[in-house]
């Protein structure tokens, strides 16, 4: 009792031998050594007397309040530790006590019930239990990602003071997204649009689904169609948002610190590899559909885009059957454009072969023979058109005739064969020309349009001396 008297007399004390002395009116103060003399007693009294009334070192943070001399900072005359001492440092502790927010603002024990001093300078004086404690006690309830970050993620700051990080429990800022979170959108949203109306707790990188915010009440989420200058349509609303919104792009657009998808070019080929190499302009939406952009969904309309309306024979073949590649140019609109054996043979000449023309060479046009509305036409319906000119004996003779060529086309294939299994053994160095049994094939389906000339060119194939090259490689 006599040492806690002592150790509230001695602050008085010591201030009153640190006082300086009057000086006198006429003379130069001289109380310096007055005072170091005094100070010296002060820190005799200090080391003889904290160990009988200090129960111990303060902890670190409380440093610079170490000394008999100090006690008062925190203790009153009367002993004891008053909230209001503490509060003359801790302000933002008893704005929340007297607000009622947060951890502090549940307390009404001393301030020491849970941070007791003069343990020693290694002290915790924080007195947290991490693992234990209840975040949704504090002012910042954990949910989604937040739960499984470290403690240090969020507490960990820079002392302004030290420049050292320091583990810090209040005074940390968390009214916006952006006291922790580095804003991707340095350039901001048109209207008033928080991180919220797009993102939630669940995931940073991922858009939060607008339905279910919908559902229960809250502010709608991010909506393509509503907050972009692309609404998705089509195909588009199932392709994920990385195939178009590349790591590239996405930090293309943080360096410019324009808004995200701004990057991200809102023309065809910006993302689609044109597969007509320019060749048809850049007007995509004249012929594609984001519904689909290949076949059928395609709005191009062959008979409407075209100076070449299509047949039923015509329309049910590929593209590619007229147009060699997505340039889609033909190599014309005439039947003989297309139909070059067919043609030759009429006119008497196959690649370097030569006979005479046909009969019906430029007698008849194409279509007197080939029906329009025929899709699939076969040789009984050929043989039904010679009869509309000729008596039905003529009917009968193309179908012999055809029956012909295809006779030798098979034994001519079988020649070709042996020629080329002897090639192979060794025992002939003769070879098949290149695209020879092609040609044969479209010589024998063809050669109703000058069947003597295809027959003549079938037995030159038989006879290994054909005439010039058989058939080329026309169709």
């Amino acid at each position: 009792m006599r040492g806690a008297r002592a150790a509230l007399l001695l602050p008085p004390l010591a201030t009153l031998l640190l006082a300086p002395s009057p000086a006198a009116p006429e003379e130069e103060p001289s109380g310096g050594e007055a005072r170091e003399a005094a100070r010296r007693i002060v820190d005799w009294l200090d080391r003889g007397l904290r160990p009988l009334v200090s129960p111990g070192p303060l902890a670190a943070a409380h440093a610079e309040l170490e000394g008999i001399e100090r006690c008062r900072s925190c203790h009153s005359a009367l002993g004891g530790t008053p909230p209001q001492r503490c509060f003359e440092c801790h302000e933002e502790v008893e704005e929340r006590l007297r607000e009622a927010r947060g951890v502090h603002g549940a307390f009404r024990a001393p301030c020491g019930s849970c941070h007791p001093e003069h343990r020693g300078a290694e002290a915790d004086l924080l007195g947290l239990d991490r693992e234990a404690f209840a975040h949704d006690q504090a002012l910042f309830a954990l949910r989604g990602v937040h739960v499984g970050l470290d403690c240090e993620a969020c507490h960990l700051r820079d002392d302004p003071e030290t420049g050292r990080k320091v583990f810090r429990t209040l005074g940390l800022a968390f009214a916006r997204c952006t006291d922790c979170h580095r804003d991707p959108h340095p350039a901001g949203f048109a209207g008033d649009r928080d991180c919220a109306s797009c993102h939630d707790e669940s995931s940073f990188s991922r858009l939060r689904a607008a339905a279910p915010a919908e559902a229960a009440g809250e502010a709608a989420a991010f909506d393509h169609d509503r907050d972009t200058r692309f609404p998705l349509r089509g195909m588009h609303r199932s392709v994920d948002c990385a195939a178009c919104h590349t790591p590239e792009r996405r930090e293309a657009a943080r360096r410019s610190g324009s808004p995200p998808g701004r990057s991200v070019p809102r023309d065809c080929g910006g993302c689609h590899e044109d597969p007509h190499r320019g060749r048809l302009g850049d007007r995509c939406g004249d012929c594609h559909r984001e519904q689909g952009f290949r076949l059928p969904e395609v709005a191009f309309d062959h008979d409407r885009d075209t100076d070449f309306p299509l047949d039923a024979l015509h329309g049910r073949l590929a593209c590619s059957e007229c147009h060699a590649d997505a340039g889609f140019e033909a190599a014309g609109t005439r039947c003989a454009d297309c139909h070059e054996l067919a043609a030759g043979l009429l006119e008497g000449r196959v690649g370097a072969t030569r006979g005479e023309p046909d009969p019906h060479a430029g007698r008849l046009e194409c279509r007197d023979c080939h029906a329009e509305a025929m899709a699939e036409p076969t040789l009984s319906d050929y043989a039904a058109a010679c009869t509309r000119c000729h008596p039905e004996s003529y009917g009968e003779l193309l179908l012999s005739r055809r029956r012909i060529l295809d006779g030798l086309l098979v034994r001519a294939e079988a020649r070709r064969r042996s020629r080329e299994l002897a090639r192979r053994r060794g025992e002939s160095a003769e070879a098949a020309g290149p695209g020879e049994a092609e040609a044969l094939v479209r010589l024998a389906e063809s050669g109703a349009h000058n069947p003597d000339l295809a027959e003549r060119i079938l037995r030159a194939a038989l006879d290994r001396s054909p005439p010039g090259n058989p058939g080329g490689d026309p169709r």
